[in-house]
């Protein structure tokens, strides 16, 4: 854990600092999920100042947050042509591991981590304290470059230290640091650009659209949406009650302007999706199957409300110098496997209960009717009897509805 005397800097606890605070609850939540055995990160425990056990709601959200991002992130890599090196710039990085997570894989990856000066001097604080962080970074401690305001510099991994909003200077620092225009590139931001003014957060993914020239580049974001129904003014309010105002929420509020969002400010194309929709669809079964059986579940009615009211998205973009137009072709996989169907009503009906069915091959012999009985259609996992009687229905994971708790408003930071 942190030592109290680490270096955190001059936090007001309002504005910047507030926004800033809240990767203190990220990785703590993220923490208590890991140690609950939803995931695994071998390094989160050394970025966490105070370990608290979350609720299950929580623990499970960050279980699908998280397996939604290195789903993106692995999709990503997993589209590289071999022998490739590619940049991974996470924006607004807190005490995020995800270099740590992507470090182990047998990809050539450069990561950027960029955030402000304050905590970006406190990472590296304790960066260098940890054998097992450092040991990531560099084979000995002296190989690691810490350049004035306290990043520190590696080959697989460069800090920025800088207000992303500065746009021009934050491409000085990244450019500075080793970032190149000719590598596929994955951008990533979690909870970082709904926190902004929209003037700002449109001029970084406008410049993020064209900064990689000669390559292909992929934006993943996750964040918050749908601020105007009951959940979203309660979940607006509470967070303009920490100091940390949703900024960006109401320009962009619903999946559909967040597609056209990315096309209209560089992206050659968007796909999105709401957390349920990642929980359900594109997530694997049989790890959803094994965290379900975890924890005690009855918020299942608040779960789905929160998970209804985030998002990940997916953007790409092609090279747009002529040599190197047709490189967007190998990305192609890594929306098309977010792309969402729009969900039938039974699936609609199971998702009330918390989770949909296993979707095992559908059985031939039913050739796409649906036989009598009421079962689902072939398309959706073939015999699973729809219940008759809905609210003692028993999903997957042995979780009951009930006890859901309504829309109190929790949210995930």
């Amino acid at each position: 854990m942190i030592d109290d005397e680490a270096p955190v800097g001059n936090f007001s606890m309002s504005g910047d600092a507030a926004v800033q605070n809240t990767t203190e609850d990220a990785a703590s939540s993220k923490l208590s999920a890991v140690r609950m055995g939803y995931f695994r990160d071998d390094y989160l425990e050394h970025f966490v100042r105070r370990v608290t056990r979350r609720s299950p709601l929580i623990n499970r959200g960050y279980y699908a947050r998280v397996a939604g991002i290195r789903k993106a992130i692995d999709g990503f890599l997993s589209c590289i042509p071999q022998g490739t090196t590619a940049q991974i710039v996470n924006l607004g990085s807190g005490m995020d591991t995800t270099f740590f997570y992507v470090n182990d894989k047998p990809q050539s990856v450069v990561c950027f981590e960029c955030d402000f000066p304050e905590v970006i001097q406190r990472k590296a604080h304790t960066i260098l304290r940890k054998e097992p962080c450092w040991k990531a970074m560099a084979r000995n401690r002296e190989d690691i470059v810490q350049v004035p305001g306290g990043a520190l510099r590696s080959e697989p991994l460069r800090m920025v230290a800088a207000d992303m909003r500065q746009v021009d200077e934050f491409e000085r620092q990244l450019v500075q640091a080793g970032f190149q225009d000719d590598l596929p590139t994955l951008w990533l931001a979690e909870c970082v650009l709904v926190y902004m003014q929209p003037l700002h957060s449109d001029a970084i993914i406008r410049w993020a659209a064209n900064a990689v020239s000669k390559a292909p580049s992929a934006f993943v974001v996750y964040e918050q949406i749908l601020p105007h129904d009951a959940f979203g003014r309660t979940m607006v309010r509470n967070l303009q009650a920490r100091g940390c105002p949703l900024l960006g929420i109401h320009e962009y509020p619903t999946l559909d302007s967040q597609r056209q969002r990315y096309v209209s400010l560089g992206f050659t194309r968007c796909e999105a999706a709401d957390m349920n929709d990642v929980y359900d669809l594109h997530l694997d079964g049989a790890e959803i199957a094994r965290i379900q059986r975890l924890e005690i579940f009855d918020e299942l009615e608040e779960w789905r409300l929160i998970q209804g009211h985030y998002f990940i998205g997916v953007a790409l973009k092609g090279s747009h110098d002529e040599q190197h137009r047709g490189s967007l072709s190998y990305l192609e996989p890594l929306t098309q496997i977010w792309s969402t169907p729009r969900p039938s009503d039974t699936e609609m009906r199971f998702r009330s209960f918390g989770s949909l069915p296993p979707r095992p091959a559908p059985p031939p012999s039913i050739n796409g009717i649906v036989p009598p009985g009421g079962f689902l259609p072939p398309s959706f996992g073939g015999p699973v009897p729809i219940p008759a009687d809905p609210p003692r229905f028993v999903p997957s994971g042995g979780m009951v509805n009930g006890g859901g708790g309504g829309g109190r408003g929790k949210q995930l930071p």
